[in-house]
């Protein structure tokens, strides 16, 4: 017993004896932390409160109110512990119970700061001018004859973002020689004056005109003319440079170019929208009949009479770009065939034909690029066409014209052929003829269906996804059960429209008299009427 008394009693002062070192120690911690080294900073001031946090409790935050300055030293007096700073440390465990946070009022200051400048910035607007095509047009003898210029939005299904959307007609035709002016219209509707630019003239990839102009004030517009001429001769780099190097054209119209693309392009240091900054229009040159040197030879030696054909069925196949040509009147130079046809032919030529007799579903393929021209035709009743790039067709002067298809490519061996699509650019002169049909299945995007100067009775597309023109023509029946692309009707008349429109329907002095159209589009006019009724 007293041995376990005795051991009791040693426990007892070596507790004591650890309590008396634990609060000398935290009270020499406590003098010597207001004495900051100028190398630690503040950093002591936080350990002396961290170190009281463990005897006060968990949970209360200490925020720093010691100023130091440039020297690092502190600048208030360490000896007002018992005073001043045991009031701070009260007054700080006092709002962090409170509150359970210390709030930073430097912090929120540098972030207000931080907003400001932001919106300075955001708010900040930058003056630029914004120079643009508002009108290009190709004038002959007072006349246009191919424009880009403004529409005037009817009905508007969706984004309003750029109201200044243009009409743009590609379609011109004139004479080989015939001098024309290229006016062009350059306006400013930016926010500031362009104090100088540059305009530049293309026919093709041939440079035509390059001028620098000075101060075109908000607002304001500049009016350019130039005389140019549209010929054969002009519009390609590789012309008179060998055939291997001059693109479609073989024969004797190797040289010759025909569809002449005049684009005027604006240069403008900080403009804001530098993309917006150049119009084209397209100028198709007449082709004339005839021609001494191109391949095909007339065996009509022997003094045959042939008759001027009749055809009922025509099948025509152009795998690559090419161009066909039809006339009433028998071709110089060229070969007679008929009345029963199945030929295939090598492309990168021209090649003439002079139907005879009545054609019953007669076939001509042209293997890769390559031009066709038949003559001595009398009537076509059924022609199909599967076209698998750029084509131009010229009826000419061809008295009769009934039904014209628009197949694919398997449709071409099939008495019974499926409508196809057109995949390129298909440009389709009718010279005023009176045409029943015309039926295609879809114009494909970056296609292009461009009829120029028909009377159709009935036109009947199931889907446009690229583009279809109606140029200078009178149409009884326009069908089109979805368009999510372009229709565009310059100088024409639509008896009758039945159209559902997701996409854009343009009319440039145009008239459409009757129908329905169900719009979930865009419909634009300029200088046209529609009577229609327009649902959606």
């Amino acid at each position: 017993m007293p041995i376990l008394k005795k051991r009791g009693q040693l426990s007892l002062e070596f507790v004591l004896l650890l309590f008396g070192v634990i609060v000398a120690g935290t009270f020499v911690a406590v003098n010597l932390a207001d004495q900051n080294p100028a190398y630690l900073g503040d950093s002591a001031s936080k350990i002396k409160k961290e170190s009281l946090g463990l005897f006060i409790g968990k949970g209360v935050n200490f925020s720093s109110t010691t100023t130091v300055n440039s020297s690092g030293y502190n600048e208030n007096n360490s000896s007002n512990l018992t005073t001043n700073e045991t009031e701070n440390i009260t007054t700080e465990i006092n709002n962090s119970i409170t509150n359970n946070t210390v709030s930073n009022d430097t912090s929120k200051n540098i972030s207000t700061d931080n907003n400001t400048n932001e919106n300075l910035t955001t708010n900040e607007t930058i003056k630029k001018p914004n120079l643009f095509i508002e009108n290009l047009s190709v004038v002959e003898n007072g006349s246009v004859i191919a424009c880009h210029c403004f529409r005037e939005r009817v009905q508007n299904k969706g984004e309003d973002t750029n109201l200044r959307n243009q009409f743009q007609h590609r379609c011109g035709k004139c004479k080989n020689g015939t001098n024309v002016d290229i006016v062009a219209v350059i306006g400013n509707n930016g926010t500031a004056n362009c104090n100088s630019f540059q305009v530049i003239m293309y026919d093709n990839d041939i440079q035509i005109y390059n001028n620098t102009f000075q101060n075109l004030n908000v607002n304001e517009t500049l009016t350019i003319t130039v005389p140019y001429e549209i010929s054969t001769s002009k519009g390609c780099k590789h012309q008179n440079k060998g055939e291997s190097q001059q693109n479609r054209y073989g024969g004797c119209c190797c040289e010759r170019v025909f569809n002449h693309t005049i684009t005027v392009k604006v240069i403008a240091t900080n403009d804001s929208n530098p993309n917006d900054n150049s119009a084209s229009v397209v100028i198709s040159i007449e082709k004339e009949k005839g021609c001494n040197n191109c391949n095909g030879k007339n065996n009509n030696n022997n003094n045959t009479i042939f008759q001027p054909a009749d055809v009922e069925g025509l099948f025509i196949k152009v795998m690559g770009n090419g161009d066909l040509e039809f006339y009433k009147e028998p071709l110089s130079n060229a070969t007679t065939i008929g009345p029963n046809i199945d030929i295939s032919v090598k492309g990168n030529h021209d090649y003439r034909y002079n139907l005879n007799g009545v054609i019953n579903n007669g076939k001509i393929k042209v293997n890769g690029n390559g031009n066709l021209i038949i003559g001595d035709i009398k009537s076509i009743n059924n022609l199909y066409l599967r076209l698998n790039g750029d084509s131009d067709i010229n009826f000419n002067d061809v008295p009769e014209i009934k039904h014209i298809y628009f197949i694919t490519n398997k449709g071409f061996n099939s008495l019974t052929p499926n409508l196809g699509r057109i995949t390129g650019n298909v440009n389709v002169n009718l010279d005023n003829k009176n045409i029943d049909t015309i039926k295609v299945d879809v114009i494909n995007g970056g296609g292009e269906l461009k009829l120029n100067y028909a009377k159709i009775n009935d036109i009947t597309i199931n889907k446009i996804i690229g583009t279809l023109m109606i140029d200078n023509s009178n149409i009884s029946n326009l069908n089109i059960q979805l368009n999510k692309g372009d229709v565009i009707i310059y100088n024409s008349t639509i008896t009758n429209i039945n159209l559902v429109n997701n996409g854009d329907l343009i009319l440039y002095n145009s008239k459409i008299l009757g129908g329905n159209i169900i719009n979930n589009g865009d419909i634009y006019k300029v200088d046209s009427y529609i009577g229609a009724n327009i649902n959606g």
